[in-house]
């Protein structure tokens, strides 16, 4: 698809219509809600840093094939209405969302990757209810994060070769947590390696 001089991917355009879906007001069940039925849900984009350099070991930056994946990833969410990002404070993390906070005007806020995941859930569930939330963090945690959404362990960490898997949590004001993976491959830019 075209619009105006950007292309924008079929990916990009499901997942913004899915998060403006996601944000339409929920119906109150019979009997009245706790929760305003106009609260819109929170959908959460949930995904891994972007593939890193071995050096160096403690910190390493982002390789070239992972600054075309963060370029990328602006490119697939600029449209779908995030309004705040969140990513842990290594190098390799905040440099993933970079792109998509520049793209959108906002900061990129830094969150502890030592914290508990359900309390970080519970935090950024009651903080940013009826948005949608980008965050950013690795392997083990990412899959930890939509399992606490979801009240169920069905993820396990992410192989060591996954960074293309993004999880789009759809979390009501009321009812279920709606889940959907999608694998986020790059474009092929010339003169970067992959694998």
């Amino acid at each position: 698809m075209n619009l105006g001089t950007k292309n924008i991917s079929l990916g990009a355009w499901l997942l913004a219509l899915w998060g403006l879906l996601a944000c339409q007001p929920a119906t109150a069940p019979e009997g009245g809600a706790a929760v305003p039925a106009d609260r819109p849900a929170t959908v959460f984009y949930l995904l891994r840093h972007a593939e890193q350099a071995t050096e160096p070991a403690e910190d390493p930056p982002l390789r070239a094939l992972g600054v075309a994946r963060a370029a990328h990833l602006a490119e697939v969410l600029a449209p779908a209405g995030v309004e705040a990002i969140y990513a842990t404070p290594y190098r390799r993390a905040q440099a993933t969302v970079v792109p998509l906070a520049d793209s959108l005007g906002l900061s990129v806020l830094t969150y502890d990757p030592d914290l508990d995941l359900s309390v970080l859930i519970d935090s950024l569930s009651r903080q940013h209810a009826g948005q949608r939330i980008c965050i950013v963090g690795h392997s083990s945690t990412i899959p930890g994060m939509v399992n606490v959404l979801l009240g169920a362990n069905r993820y396990e960490s992410l192989a060591k070769s996954d960074f293309a898997s993004l999880f789009m949590v759809m979390k009501p004001a009321q009812g279920p947590v709606e889940v959907l993976r999608f694998s986020l491959p790059i474009p092929e830019v010339e003169g970067i390696k992959r694998g």
